[in-house]
């Protein structure tokens, strides 16, 4: 028996989604082949970026008010990189696929480290810089 509501969507009450399935609290993703490359999900106002590289300031402003995110501990602009950088869990990679590139479940990714250190995007940064030497990566 399938539920009709999405696991992301449940507090909202809507319709299920077209990235996930519940049967008995497993998630069953669907196939690649079935996705609507036509569906957005603008419940918040903000489109996905499927077809963007990146956020732009104004739009993790509205991320981050979606998600009612204060900015006392950290910046606007660190959410942001944390947003560019958290794409990566989206629709770049099917293996890795998880957010569906909807920009509130990204956001909550990046709160999530910026909960952690208020600067891990900057870190971050830094350390994906060294890693490149170290391993002679050139992009």
């Amino acid at each position: 028996m399938y539920s009709n509501i999405c696991p992301f969507c449940e507090v909202n009450q809507k319709p299920m989604c077209y990235y996930y399935m519940m049967n008995r609290n497993q998630m069953l993703y669907r196939s690649e082949a079935y996705y609507d490359s036509s569906y957005a999900r603008t419940d918040s106002g903000i489109p996905t970026h499927t077809s963007k590289k990146g956020f732009t300031i104004e739009e993790a402003r509205q991320i981050a008010a979606v998600l009612g995110i204060d900015f006392t501990k950290f910046d606007v602009e660190q959410f942001r990189m944390g947003l560019d950088v958290e794409l990566e869990h989206g629709r770049i990679d099917p293996r890795t696929n998880v957010t569906g590139d909807d920009p509130i479940l990204t956001g909550k990714i990046a709160l999530a480290h910026l909960n952690e250190f208020p600067d891990y995007y900057t870190r971050l940064a830094k350390m994906e810089a060294e890693g490149k030497v170290y391993w002679g990566i050139t992009d």
